[in-house]
């Protein structure tokens, strides 16, 4: 069936680069959404290269209405450059491996910063207050705002002034994110994590107001008089203002890890050769390897790289595909289906040489043309 695709004037492939894809459950959002597009035959969600590969009928759309698609779910897209792979290597890929280097920061500051204005509130709350000596304690329970008729606790305004910047400037990444995910009428972990830190945050101030009209036997916690007129509330600004720090936290661990895998993948891609030998009417044209397409039959001299993933249907001899399997033995290859499959990247150890039919490609620039006639 690849060589019916290659061939067939109502399918076109292009990737995508999107940004935005923030959790688990962005890839199936993208690929459903796409699915119900008029004119799209195909998604595939590259998380970790940050790409969506899209095959379409370029009768019914393009690739610009593809990308408008993709900023209307609320990331950014843009079509990668239809350009060689060298040039991508030196433009695209250097731009896009800059911005992840400084999504790594800015999510390593936040992080840090939320850990620094949060940590003090939870070990007051939850380490001082309860278990501390009884001068710090009351320390902590005492009416800042000099007043009998109200009453805001120490702690309490210190907790506040704190969890406030993380909750509204820290935390403004998810509460925009979680407005676009309304839009769409879907919720993502931004929804979560807006709802849940504020509600704690809600809650804590509406108990700092309730609290401020306590009668002064009622600050004590201890038996009052007029106890079903306390109210005892505890404020919650150390969960909210520690699940936004922690979410920062896991952020900056999630994109640091992500670039080196990426880095990691994308070192494996740059193994396949930038230029391919292609045999049209038996005459051997050299061509850029992105224009290669299924059905195109390539040839492989020995020492050289193959370019894209294919099958053997002439020759034999020996590849080296320790990039894949970690494994140094040489692997013998021949027309034979039981050792006919090689992969773009590995290597043509020797001694003879091969022609391979490609079976499986990137989009490329030219559309279905014939890598030979691309030129």
């Amino acid at each position: 069936t690849g060589d019916g695709d290659a061939a067939r004037p109502d399918r076109a492939e292009a990737v995508f680069v999107v940004g935005g894809l923030v959790c688990a459950a962005c890839p199936p959002r993208i690929v459903r959404a796409l699915g119900l597009t008029a004119g799209v035959l195909e998604v595939a969600v590259e998380v970790l290269l940050e790409r969506v590969r899209v095959a379409y009928d370029p009768a019914r759309l393009g690739a610009q209405d593809i990308a408008r698609k993709l900023r209307k779910l609320g990331y950014e897209a843009e079509v990668e450059g239809a350009a060689s792979a060298s040039d991508r290597a030196l433009a695209g890929e250097k731009a896009r491996r800059l911005a992840r280097e400084a999504e790594v920061r800015r999510y390593g500051r936040e992080a840090l910063l939320a850990l620094v204005l949060a940590l003090p509130i939870f070990v007051v709350v939850m380490l001082l207050k309860p278990y501390g000596p009884r001068g710090v304690v009351l320390a902590l329970e005492a009416n800042v705002l000099g007043s009998r008729r109200r009453y805001l606790a120490a702690e309490a305004l210190g907790s506040l002034l704190l969890a406030t910047p993380i909750q509204f400037w820290l935390g403004a990444r998810f509460y925009a994110g979680a407005v676009k995910a309304l839009r769409r009428g879907s919720a993502t972990m931004d929804t979560l994590v807006a709802l849940g830190t504020s509600a704690a945050y809600g809650y804590s101030c509406y108990a700092l107001g309730a609290a401020s009209h306590n009668r002064p036997c009622c600050r004590s916690h201890r038996t009052c008089a007029m106890d079903g007129h306390c109210f005892h509330g505890h404020h919650y600004f150390e969960t909210s203002a520690l699940l936004i720090a922690f979410v920062l936290l896991g952020k900056y661990l999630e994109a640091r890890a992500k670039g080196k895998t990426s880095r990691a993948l994308r070192a494996l891609l740059e193994l396949q050769p930038a230029r391919a030998v292609v045999l049209c009417d038996d005459q051997a044209e050299t061509v850029d390897a992105a224009a290669l397409r299924r059905g195109d039959v390539c040839l492989v001299a020995p020492g050289l790289a193959v370019p894209a993933d294919g099958v053997v249907v002439r020759g034999a001899s020996t590849v080296d595909e320790s990039m894949l399997t970690g494994e140094a033995r040489p692997v013998p290859k021949s027309a034979d289906p039981e050792r006919n499959a090689v992969y773009g990247g590995t290597v043509n150890l020797g001694p003879g040489a091969l022609r391979v039919q490609v079976v499986a490609v990137g989009a490329g620039p030219r559309g279905n043309q014939p890598a030979c006639r691309a030129r």
